[in-house]
C-alpha cells in the first residue's frame, strides 16, 4: 500500500516537471475562461425556459435572465458543441433543442458549455412548443427614436426597417421577439410598451477596442455592405450596451473605426475620415478633418503625451493641445504610412511602413539596426520595463532602450507563414494579435504559446490586442474575446 502511493506521488511529480520543462504544455480552460462577444442582431429563433429567454442569432446564442431583467454570457456554436449552422430552436422545460442539417441535438440549460448536446433520433416523438408571431401586432408603444408598425416591422430614426422575424409569448403576457438586424426586444401585452434589448457589437470586425475605467470601446471596419456599422460602448458596471451610428448622429463624421485614445474627459477616436473627439461629461461628438490641420483624414493612430494628443495618418503626424484642438504638422508632408504612435514616457515612437521612428527636437528620425530588421514595416510597439518591443513583417525584435542589445525572432521560428497586427506587454507575458491566432511570449522561460479557434477564440485572423486586469480583450474579424488569462486554479506554468 505504502508502496502504491510512493508510486503515485513519484508519477505525479514526474507529469508536473514534464509540463514545466514544456513550453506548450496542454491547459485545460474552463467554461468562461473565454468568451465572445459579436454581432447578435439577426436573430432566427427565441425560446422560453422558466428563468431565462433564450435568442438564437447568425454569431451564437444569447439569453436574457428574466427574473434579474440582464443578459448573460453569451455563447458561440463551439461553446455549447455545435459546430454546424443552426436552423432552428426550441425550449421545452429546461431542456433546449437544436436543429441542424436534419440533426436534432439536446441538452440542458444546466450543462451549457460543459458538456457536448446529444442527438434526439425520433424527433417526431417529441411536442415541442413552437411558438409564432400574430398575423397583425398591436400597435406598441416604441422607445424614442422608433416607430413600431402593425405588419411586424420596427424603424429607427433613420427609418430603417427591422423585421420581427421569431415570437413566444410566456405566461405573463409578455411577447419576446426577435428581428432581422434589430435584435433582440420584449412587448407587454398589458399595457403594450415595447423594450429594446441592446446586446453584443455592433460590428462583428474589431479592429480597435479601449479599456476606460468601467467603459469599454469597440470599433471597426466593416466589411459587409449589407449592414449598418456603428461604434459600440459597453458600460460594464451597468452592464448596459450603448451604439453610435454615423448615418444618425451628424456630428459623428464616421464609425469605421481604426484606433481609440482616451484622457479623463475625452474618448479620441481615430476614423476613415477624420479624428473623431467624445466628450463624456456632454455625451456628444465633435469631428475634425484636414481642414483643422490634420495631414490626412484616413487617422490610423493616436497617442496621448502629456497635455498633448499626437495623430498619425497615412500622410503624416500632426500633434495639438488637447481641448483647443488646432493641430500642427510635425512630420515631413510624404511621411510614411503610420500604424502605430506609442510614449515610452520619454520619446515618442512611431510604427511606420517605413520602419520604426522615434522624435527627436530635430524631428523624426529614423531607428536602425545592422540587421536591417527595422527598415521593414512594423505594425506595433509595445514598451516592457527597459524594453522595447516592434512587431513587424520580418518578425519580433525585442531590444534593450538602456545598452541597445537586441534579439530577433524572426516570423519562421515563432509560427511560420503568418502576420503580425498588434503586441502588448503585460507583467508576464508579451501578447501578439496574428492572423493565426494570439501568441503569447513567456518572459521566465522565453517560450511561445499559440491561441486558436480551438481554445476559444472567435477567429483566427486577430486585429487588435488590450489588457484589462487579470483579462485581456481580442479583437478579431468575428467579434471581440474577453480570455480569463490569470485564472488562478489553471495548471498554466
Amino acid at each position: 500500500m505504502i508502496k502504491n502511493a510512493i508510486t503515485i506521488i513519484a508519477v505525479s511529480c514526474i507529469f508536473v516537471l514534464f509540463l514545466l520543462s514544456s513550453g506548450n504544455a496542454v491547459v485545460g480552460f474552463e467554461p468562461g475562461d473565454w468568451v465572445t462577444y459579436s454581432n447578435y442582431r439577426y436573430i432566427r429563433k427565441v425560446a422560453l425556459t422558466v428563468q431565462y429567454a433564450y435568442f438564437l442569432t447568425t454569431e451564437g446564442l444569447i439569453r436574457y435572465d428574466r427574473f434579474e431583467e440582464k443578459w448573460d454570457r453569451p455563447y458561440t456554436f463551439n461553446d455549447i458543441g455545435l459546430r454546424t449552422e443552426i436552423s432552428n430552436m426550441w425550449a421545452k422545460n429546461d431542456e433546449l433543442y437544436f436543429e441542424s442539417r436534419r440533426r436534432l441535438s439536446t441538452i440542458s440549460e444546466y450543462n451549457l458549455s460543459w458538456r457536448a448536446p446529444h442527438s434526439v433520433y425520433d424527433p417526431e416523438e417529441l411536442s415541442l412548443p413552437e411558438g409564432g408571431c400574430p398575423s397583425r401586432f398591436p400597435l406598441f408603444f416604441t422607445p424614442f427614436g422608433y416607430l413600431f408598425r402593425v405588419d411586424g416591422y420596427i424603424l429607427d430614426s433613420h427609418l430603417r426597417e427591422y423585421k420581427v422575424y421569431t415570437c413566444i409569448e410566456d405566461e405573463y403576457e409578455d411577447l419576446w421577439m426577435g428581428t432581422w438586424g434589430g435584435g433582440a426586444m420584449v412587448a407587454s401585452l398589458r399595457d403594450l410598451k415595447l423594450e429594446l434589448l441592446p446586446f453584443g457589437m455592433a460590428n462583428s470586425n474589431v479592429q480597435a477596442i479601449l479599456v476606460d475605467g468601467d467603459s469599454i470601446w469597440f470599433g471597426g471596419r466593416n466589411e459587409s455592405n449589407f449592414e449598418p456599422s456603428g461604434i459600440t460602448l459597453y458600460d460594464r458596471r451597468n452592464e448596459e450596451w450603448h451604439y453610435f451610428d454615423a448615418e444618425i448622429d451628424v456630428y459623428l463624421v464616421s464609425d469605421e473605426v481604426n484606433c481609440f485614445a482616451a484622457t479623463k474627459k475625452y474618448v479620441f477616436i481615430g476614423t476613415e475620415l477624420g479624428l473623431v473627439v467624445y466628450l463624456k461629461e456632454e455625451d456628444r461628438f465633435r469631428s475634425y478633418t484636414v481642414s483643422r490641420g490634420i495631414p490626412d483624414d484616413e487617422v490610423t493612430a493616436l497617442c496621448i503625451k502629456g497635455d498633448e494628443l499626437w495623430v498619425g495618418t497615412e500622410s503624416g503626424i500632426a500633434k495639438c493641445r488637447i481641448g483647443i484642438f488646432d493641430f500642427e504638422l510635425t512630420s515631413e508632408i510624404h511621411f510614411p504610412v503610420v500604424y502605430e504612435l506609442i510614449d515610452d514616457g520619454v520619446t515618442l515612437w512611431a510604427a511606420t511602413r517605413d520602419g520604426a521612428y522615434f522624435l527627436t527636437e530635430q524631428g523624426w528620425r529614423h531607428l536602425g539596426t545592422p540587421d536591417g530588421y527595422l527598415d521593414a514595416p512594423i505594425w506595433s510597439i509595445a514598451i516592457d520595463d527597459s524594453f522595447m518591443w516592434f512587431a513587424g513583417q520580418l518578425g519580433v525584435l525585442k531590444m534593450n532602450t538602456n545598452g541597445g542589445e537586441r534579439e530577433l525572432f524572426p516570423v519562421s521560428t515563432i509560427l511560420p507563414k503568418t502576420s503580425f497586427n498588434k503586441i502588448r506587454a503585460t507583467e508576464r507575458y508579451i501578447w501578439l494579435a496574428s492572423n493565426s491566432g494570439v501568441l503569447r511570449f513567456r518572459k521566465l522561460d522565453e517560450s511561445w504559446q499559440n491561441y486558436t479557434e480551438y481554445d476559444g477564440l472567435s477567429s483566427n485572423r486577430v486585429w487588435t490586442i488590450a489588457p484589462d486586469g487579470d483579462y485581456i480583450w481580442f479583437g478579431t474579424r468575428d467579434g471581440a474575446t474577453r480570455f480569463y488569462w490569470n485564472e488562478p486554479s489553471r495548471l498554466d506554468f
